[in-house]
């Protein structure tokens, strides 16, 4: 919900100081977007700092498009990264970028086989730099599904919130909220389902 209160804020920025926020990326060129892409990567490796509020500058200041690239190239590089220094260094290293409580709550959400498809729905639900960490840390997936799962989980929630970006304060505030809903719908629906198991 924080968050969420960020990417609003940064929305109603972007949108009132579009002419400026455009001219001051402008001096950057080429590697404003550049640094951006790798913004995103960081953000998923060194949690718990996110670059998820910064998605509607992005869109004001390279367009839709770029923006929506770049936070998907950069979320899945930094999801692989993420994902490869907890299968291989394990708790010891994790334990000092991130807390491991809260990926052992995420852990009572996993599917029982590691799926593609359970692992694309919750890329679509839950941070991506938590999710990372706890699926390198605590599951069996095999890579080559991990990669696919995350590059096309992670697309319908940029491209969403890339283009919420564009709208006015009302249209993004409500967005927002449902997403929000759609996401505690989906925790109680798994949390029961793992009760019942």
């Amino acid at each position: 919900m924080v968050v969420a209160v960020f990417f609003i804020g940064a929305s109603f920025l972007g949108q009132k100081y579009e002419t400026n926020i455009k001219d001051f990326v402008a001096f950057g060129g080429v590697f404003a977007p550049v640094f951006y892409f790798l913004l995103s990567i960081v953000s998923v490796v060194f949690a718990p700092f996110s670059s998820f509020p910064l998605i509607p500058l992005a869109v004001v200041s390279f367009g839709l498009w770029t923006a929506f690239f770049a936070t998907v190239l950069g979320w899945t590089i930094g999801s692989v990264i993420a994902f490869l220094i907890a299968r291989r260094y394990g708790e010891p290293v994790v334990k000092k970028i991130i807390s491991i409580e809260s990926l052992e709550k995420i852990r009572n959400f996993f599917p029982e086989k590691n799926s593609f498809f359970e692992t694309f729905f919750m890329r679509m639900f839950f941070p991506v730099d938590l999710l990372s960490y706890a699926l390198g840390l605590f599951s069996k997936i095999d890579f080559k599904t991990y990669f696919l799962a995350t590059l096309l989980g992670i697309m319908p929630f940029a491209l969403f919130f890339s283009y919420v970006g564009t709208l006015n304060s009302t249209f993004q505030i409500g967005a927002t909220v449902f997403g929000l809903l759609v996401f505690l719908t989906y925790v109680y629906v798994r949390r029961k389902k793992h009760e019942n198991n």
